[in-house]
């Protein structure tokens, strides 16, 4: 390739689920390819993509095409790549963004396949385990009162205070949840799978010392927090 005439093209395309980035690299791998093909000479690659530039200066780069790229240029010392600020007024670079939109444009063009990036798994695996969990939310035959509450699935942390999590969660110093791993003796006449907050004592939530119980059970939870648990019988 020289300033006025071009001597050899190149072209595909990549899956959507390909980003920028490796059709930068994947084009710049060719180029270094083809200059190592040609006779001994002084070559210099001009690309307008820093990423590129600077990934396939990097000996420590993991990724598969940027390692390809860095053997060839290192045993092709006669081989240079040099980054340009914009491609306008370079022929070389001005027909390889021609050469590409019209790779986008075209039906049934011939597609390379690439692994695909981190990105892109990272995504499509958070999607997938969200849509899970809220099919388990939805369908779900227990934590109603919850869904009703907030029926959406997220990751980002809700601004409750511990009491309100044993609340409206049925979790805790709470007699009927108690019950259940036989730590009281009976659950006040609540269900926690139909009701949880079904006669509820609003003190047995409270932390010890704030009311004056008749009968307690003790009951200790982590980070050394003591509860007291009143209990009231018919």
């Amino acid at each position: 390739m020289t300033d006025v005439n071009i001597t050899h093209r190149w072209s595909t395309r990549l899956s959507l689920r390909n980003t920028v980035f490796q059709a930068e690299i994947l084009e710049l791998l060719k180029a270094v390819e083809q200059a190592a093909a040609l006779p001994t000479q002084q070559l210099t690659i001009l690309i307008d993509n820093q990423a590129s530039f600077h990934s396939a200066e990097n000996p420590k780069n993991h990724n598969t095409i940027t390692r390809q790229i860095f053997k060839l240029l290192h045993s092709h010392p006669h081989i240079i790549v040099s980054w340009i600020k914009v491609h306008v007024g370079y022929i070389g670079n001005e027909e390889a963004d021609r050469m590409a939109k019209e790779a986008v444009e075209t039906e049934n063009f011939p597609e390379t396949s690439l692994e695909l990036p981190k990105s892109y798994i990272k995504t499509f695996l958070h999607q997938k385990m969200m849509a899970i969990w809220k099919m388990a939310c939805d369908d779900g035959d227990t934590g109603r009162l919850f869904h009703n509450i907030i029926p959406k699935v997220s990751l980002q942390p809700i601004n409750w205070t511990h009491n309100e999590v044993l609340f409206f969660t049925g979790h805790g110093p709470i007699p009927s949840f108690l019950q259940r791993f036989n730590l009281a003796k009976t659950s006040c006449g609540g269900n926690r799978h139909t009701d949880p907050l079904c006669h509820y004592p609003p003190h047995s939530l409270l932390p010890y010392g704030t009311i004056q119980p008749t009968t307690t059970a003790s009951v200790v939870p982590q980070r050394s927090q003591q509860f007291n648990i009143k209990k009231e019988y018919p």
